[in-house]
């Protein structure tokens, strides 16, 4: 078949069918367990520190919505206060509206200096996402977390930091999440920063 003769929603179509047919098999089969993930997971990771790795846990939840939720909800039940969220430029729209929803949040764009030490969660991707309808995107670009990360916990903060990173549109091992993880173990070893790693 010619590339012309195929429209994009016959292709879908047969990718759609395609992962119907390996769920089924998956079933029937059952070759893995849910508490297999943790050990695979973290056989596959191979981008955490040494450093990190007796505090590095795996979950697995039915959506990255989910794990966003109870994110949110661990971090509320640590503070007497509302939350506050800063968002970075690429959080997936649904991301930054669930924010809102929740605690006091605003774009890291807009944020003052005095929102940089009250932070309680950075909400950050990487990648480029649709910024959603309501949205006047000029341009997409990779976010740079960890230039943002930095003027977060080089402010004058008394409490840890919690980045939610969703790395959807990501390698399992990326070298973005390394990058994070190499510069920042120190903040992390002594509990100032919290790295929370979750894909749709």
């Amino acid at each position: 078949l010619h590339h012309e003769s195929l429209s994009f929603y016959s292709v879908v179509g047969e990718i759609e069918k395609l992962y119907c047919h390996l769920s089924a098999i998956l079933e029937i089969t059952s070759p893995y367990q849910e508490q297999d993930f943790s050990q695979i997971s973290e056989k596959t990771l191979t981008i955490i520190p040494k450093e990190l790795k007796d505090k590095t846990s795996y979950a697995l939840h039915p959506s990255a919505m989910t794990s966003l939720a109870g994110l949110f909800k661990a971090t509320r039940a640590m503070n007497q206060n509302p939350i506050k969220i800063l968002y970075g430029q690429n959080s997936y729209f649904e991301c930054a509206e669930a924010a809102h929803f929740v605690s006091e949040a605003k774009s890291l764009e807009g944020a003052s200096s005095q929102d940089l030490i009250d932070a309680d969660i950075y909400l950050a991707q990487f990648s480029p996402v649709w910024k959603g309808l309501n949205s006047e995107a000029k341009h997409y670009s990779v976010e740079d977390v960890n230039s943002n990360l930095k003027a977060i916990l080089d402010a004058p903060r008394n409490k840890p930091l919690l980045l939610a990173l969703d790395c959807t549109f990501n390698y399992i091992n990326s070298p973005y999440v390394e990058k994070v993880l190499q510069t920042y173990c120190s903040y992390i070893e002594k509990g100032q920063l919290a790295v929370a790693v979750y894909r749709s």
